[in-house]
This record gives C-alpha cells, structure tokens and sequence, in this order.
C-alpha cells in the first residue's frame, strides 16, 4: 500500500513539473477592477465576439497575463465606436485605456477609450531610416485626452426611466442604490430587474456584464433558498441598442417577505 500510495505521489508530482514545462499550468487572473495604464494590442473580430491581443505582458503587480493572449471586450458605448473606427483601417493596432474585470477566473476588458496607433517598423524595413515614434515609450505623445479625464470622473447618473425610454447613451453612466432581483437567463447570462417598490412603473432588466460583484452575488444567491433582493450600484452602457450594466456593488436586502420577486 506504501508502494502505491508513493507511486501516485510521483505521478502527481511529475504531471505538475510536465505541465510547467510545456507552459499547461493555469494562468492567474488580473485582479478585478484593476486599471491599468494605456495598453497597446490588436483588435480581434471572432465569432464569440471582439478580443483585444496584448503587444506586451499586462501585470497587476501580483498576476501577470502573456503578450498575444486575446482578452474579450465588454459591450459597451466605447466599444461600439471602436468597432466603427476598426472597419475604417487597414491595421487593427490600437492604444486603450481600460478597466479589467474578473469573473470565474476570467478576465475582461471594459474599454474606456482608445487611440489608433501605428505599427512599429520592422528592423529589415526599406523604410527602417525614418524615425518613428516608440508606441511603448511612457513619455510619447499619445496620452489621454483631459476632456475624456473629465468625463471619467465625472457623477452623471441615469435613471430607470431614462432606460425605459430607449436612452441613446453616448459615453457611459452610473447608477446608485436601486434595488431589484439578479436572474439568470441562461449559462453565464443574467439580468438585473429593478423592483417597481409600489410605483406605477413597468419592471425594467438590463444585462449584466461579468465581474467579480455579479460573482459574488451569485454565491450569495446559491446559498439562500428563495431569491435576494439586491440593492445595486454600477455602470450603465449601451452597445448596438442594448443597455448594459457594470456591477461595482451588489448587497444583498433582506425583504423579510415584504417584496415580491
């Protein structure tokens, strides 16, 4: 029995060194909304949706994800302009800033906003003797516009009614303490209902977009037998129509029977 009990450790031991090795050992992910400084990479169209291919290795300062590892973007107002702007160029390389969300071990890229940049020349490039600018240097004069700055850090806030009435958002919005119910529609899809709380307006849902809060809501949900009430803060954006909404606080608000799903 000592034999094999040995036996099976070597086996577990060898698989886990087989697996370093040949690079099989699962990544970490980036740390949930983590923001990083501009980052440099391609823009992917795939039928499971639009990724962005890192030019260089992104770090948290704890995780590290490899250059030409595609991250999938979050619908979202920015990306939809990105979209139209990529059928317009010949090179899909692009500088963005970001928001890097985490759900299940996965990350996601919420874009803020972007850049068009042009790809370094080769070193055995007949144009190799024209200077161009290091798309990678900190110091190049590409930088985020002070407007966008502003409207990052600006408070605007959407209401429910607003989403109702199909509100064409142009740049993304928040949404404080508004409760309702987390519902999942199918496999890794759900939707946040706002609760009416005896107002005669219809029930509104919107889509959520993963991130560590929906995940721990989720847990949250799983260990009670009925269905949680939430009271929510987050992000509003809108993709090809469709409204969406970026969790950054999901608390769980006991009704003690007094609301209804």
């Amino acid at each position: 029995m000592v034999k094999g009990l040995r036996a099976a450790i070597v086996v577990v031991i060898m698989a886990g060194l087989t697996a370093m090795a040949t690079g099989a050992v699962e990544q970490k992910a980036l740390r949930d909304s983590f923001a990083p400084p501009a980052i440099d990479g391609k823009l992917v169209s795939t039928e499971n949706g639009w990724f962005f291919n890192l030019d260089a290795d992104l770090s948290d300062g704890t995780a590290n994800i490899k250059a030409g590892t595609p991250i999938e973007i979050l619908p979202s107002a920015a990306l939809e302009r990105m979209v139209a702007d990529f059928a317009k160029r010949p090179a899909p390389n692009y500088r963005i800033w970001c928001r890097i969300t985490r759900c299940k071990s996965t990350n996601f890229i919420f874009l803020i906003y972007f850049v068009p940049i042009s790809e370094a020349k080769q070193a055995d490039s007949p144009d190799n003797m024209k200077p161009t600018p290091n798309i990678n240097d900190p110091n190049d004069k590409i930088v985020i516009p002070e407007e966008v700055v502003a409207k990052l850090l600006s408070k605007k806030v959407v209401r429910i009614e607003q989403l109702e009435e199909k509100l064409e958002l142009k740049q993304d919005f928040a949404m404080a303490d508004r409760g309702g119910f987390i519902v999942r529609q199918k496999e890794n899809q759900y939707i946040f209902t706002f609760d009416s709380m005896g107002r005669k307006i219809q029930k509104y849902s919107i889509m959520l977009l993963p991130c560590q809060a929906l995940e721990l809501a989720q847990k949250e949900q799983s260990m009670q037998p009925n269905t949680l009430r939430f009271k929510i803060s987050g992000i509003i954006t809108r993709y090809k129509g469709q409204h969406y909404l970026l969790l950054q606080q999901a608390t769980p608000s006991y009704s003690h029977g007094n609301f209804g799903e």
